[in-house]
C-alpha cells in the first residue's frame, strides 16, 4: 500500500476488515494517503451489525466517517425540503432571509451547511383603474365614473453597503440641516416602494392626487393615504383628502393581477367650498396591476 501511494498509483487507499465479536459483526475501515510526502492514516471508522446483510447497509455511513463532513462523498437523494421560517409577514419594501434544510429518507440532513436565500417584497409597479362613485355629496349612484393610474416607484432593494455606512453620518448632520435630512428620508420612502402614487380623474367632476401606503397579503390589501382634490366644475370636490383603501386581487397570467378596490375619501374642503364641511366620497374600481419581474 505504501509503495502504491509513493509511486503515485493511487491518491488514497481504503482498507477494511469484517470480524465477529460475541454475537455481532464488527466492520472497520481505514483511509490512507500521503501527508508531508509520507503514507499516513487519514481517517478510520467502525460499526457493528447483528447480521451480514445489515453490515452491507453500513457502507455509506462508514465511508462518510472516513472523510470530512464538507466532502459530501455519498450523494443521497432528497426526500423533503424545509424552509424556515415557513411564513413571512413583511411590509412592502422590506427583505428577510430564508433558510432551506434538505432531509433524506432516513431523516438526516443532506448537507451540514444550510442554504440561504433573501426574499424581497415588492408592490405592483404600474396599474390602471376604472370604476364608479357609489356615494358622495351631489352624487347619483352610477352617474359619476372614475379613471385612475397607479405608479409605485421602486429601485433595487439589495442592501447598499455605501449607503448603510453613511447612516451614522447622516444622523449627525441632521441637526444642522434638518430639511435636507427629511427630504432624503421622504425620497427613500418614495423610491423603495413604500408609497403608491394614485392619480384619478372623474370626468367633469374632479381630479384626485393621493400618496397611499398600502400593505399587501396573498388575500388582499389595505392602506391609508393623503392627497388633495381639484375641482373640474363649480362646486366640485376640492380640498385635502384622507383616503382609506381596501381590496383584493386575483392572479392573472404572467406578472399581472386583477384587483377589486374600494376607495373611501374624506374630503376637507378648502377655499370657497370650505363652508360646506367635510364629506365622504366612496368609489369602487377594478383594472389590472403589473408586478416587476
Amino acid at each position: 500500500m505504501a509503495r502504491w501511494l509513493q509511486a503515485g498509483l493511487a491518491d488514497e487507499v481504503i482498507t477494511g476488515t469484517v470480524g465477529m465479536l460475541q454475537q455481532s459483526l464488527v466492520v472497520t475501515t481505514q483511509r490512507y494517503g500521503l501527508k508531508d510526502g509520507e503514507p499516513a492514516l487519514l481517517g478510520a471508522a467502525a460499526a457493528t451489525a447483528a447480521r451480514l446483510d445489515e453490515a452491507v447497509k453500513l457502507s455509506d455511513a462508514l465511508i462518510e466517517s472516513l472523510f470530512p463532513a464538507e466532502a459530501d462523498i455519498v450523494v443521497r437523494s432528497i426526500e423533503q425540503l424545509f424552509i424556515v421560517p415557513s411564513t413571512l409577514r413583511l411590509p412592502i419594501g422590506r427583505q428577510a432571509e430564508l433558510k432551506a434544510f434538505a432531509i433524506d429518507a432516513l431523516g438526516r440532513p443532506a448537507r451540514t451547511s444550510t442554504a440561504t436565500a433573501t426574499v424581497n417584497v415588492v408592490p405592483p409597479t404600474f396599474g390602471l383603474r376604472a370604476g364608479t362613485v357609489v356615494s358622495g355629496r351631489d352624487v347619483e349612484l352610477g352617474r359619476v365614473y372614475r379613471l385612475g393610474l397607479r405608479i409605485t416607484p421602486t429601485v433595487d432593494l439589495r442592501p447598499r453597503a455605501a449607503q448603510q455606512g453613511q447612516v451614522t453620518k447622516e444622523l449627525e448632520t441632521a441637526a444642522s440641516n434638518p430639511l435636507s435630512f427629511l427630504t432624503n428620508v421622504f425620497s427613500s420612502l418614495l423610491s423603495d416602494g413604500m408609497f403608491t402614487i394614485e392619480l384619478e380623474v372623474e370626468p367633469s367632476e374632479a381630479l384626485f392626487f393621493t400618496l397611499d401606503a398600502i400593505q399587501r397579503t396573498s388575500g388582499g390589501f389595505f392602506g391609508t393615504g393623503i392627497g388633495f382634490a381639484s375641482p373640474m366644475r363649480t362646486g366640485g370636490p376640492q380640498g385635502v383628502t384622507l383616503r382609506l383603501t381596501a381590496g383584493t386581487q386575483v392572479d392573472l397570467f404572467g406578472r399581472t393581477s386583477l384587483p377589486f378596490e374600494l376607495n373611501a375619501d374624506v374630503i376637507f374642503p378648502t377655499g370657497e367650498s370650505a363652508g360646506g364641511g367635510s364629506h365622504v366620497r366612496v368609489a369602487i374600481t377594478t383594472g389590472f396591476d403589473l408586478f416587476q419581474q
